[in-house]
């Protein structure tokens, strides 16, 4: 099984047009598409059209100038709604439930993909690869507007305090920068933006599990400096700095505003700053 950092890394590269990373993506999930759409269906055929479907609509998605959520789980996600609107709520969730959670006695076994359905898949991906690698340039753009944007805004802020504080930031040092924080913190709402974030995730209890205790732990840290009344004694900063650098919670957050909606990608990478500003107190 992938490590978390490597399927991170190839989702990203999917959403970025890597004609080879996307044709890798095809061979990982195709079984698992055509097994839960054989599920809700005896006909292969029906099956094999359901697969095709699924992979002709994410290509779709990932060409747009948006694109939200957990690349894996947005490929779920459109499976369970084709399945829906053809057999039903139940059917189909009974169906991708099926290759998403692993059955506990080992009997719901993940059935291959037909070689030529696979070698269709993988044809039209590398076809629609350049105008993905389009769109994912086009919202890189985009995104780097909008951090440009909200560093500006970090920066304003920033000198602001320091203007106001100077005196106190040299004679109180990180006590007066961690207040500056924590003001931040709440004025900002990052807990809130932290809930949206999770809203987002398809399948928190399950695929998207990882990502969710990410927000929870990132969640906790920022209560607790948030929470915190006094600095007087700087172990409790050494400890809040050590739980950041040792979780790699800076670097969770970045990789969740990569992979988050527009909507919440500028309070995701304010998380980041405060995290990484926490860490060089």
């Amino acid at each position: 099984m992938p490590s978390e950092r490597a399927r991170d890394n190839l989702y990203w590269r999917c959403r970025a047009g890597d004609s080879e990373a996307l044709q890798t993506f095809v061979y990982q999930v195709s079984d698992e598409l055509y097994t839960a759409a054989l599920r809700a269906s005896s006909s292969e055929q029906q099956a094999a059209d359901w697969v095709r479907e699924v992979w002709s609509r994410l290509l779709q998605v990932l060409q747009k100038w948006r694109f939200g959520g957990y690349l894996r789980a947005r490929t779920f996600r459109i499976l369970r709604q084709i399945l829906t609107k053809a057999v039903g709520a139940e059917v189909a969730g009974k169906a991708v439930d099926s290759v998403r959670l692993p059955s506990e006695d080992g009997s719901q076994s993940i059935i291959p993909a037909p070689a030529d359905l696979v070698e269709e898949l993988v044809a039209e991906t590398q076809k629609l690869a350049p105008s993905i690698a389009t769109a994912a340039a086009t919202r890189r753009r985009r995104s780097r507007l909008l951090l440009a944007g909200a560093g500006l805004v970090v920066a304003v802020v920033v000198g602001i305090s320091s203007g106001l504080y100077g005196r106190m930031v040299i004679a109180k040092g990180p006590q007066v920068q961690f207040q500056c924080l924590q003001q931040r913190i709440i004025e900002a709402g990052l807990t809130a933006t932290l809930h949206q974030a999770y809203a987002e995730l398809a399948d928190p209890e399950g695929a998207d599990r990882p990502r969710a205790q990410a927000y929870h732990r990132i969640g906790l840290v920022l209560e607790e400096i948030a929470n915190t009344p006094s600095l007087a004694d700087l172990q409790h900063l050494r400890y809040i700095k050590q739980r950041i650098q040792s979780e790699r919670l800076a670097a969770m957050a970045r990789a969740a505003a990569w992979d988050s909606s527009d909507y919440n990608r500028e309070g995701l990478m304010h998380i980041v700053l405060v995290l990484e500003e926490v860490q060089s107190l």
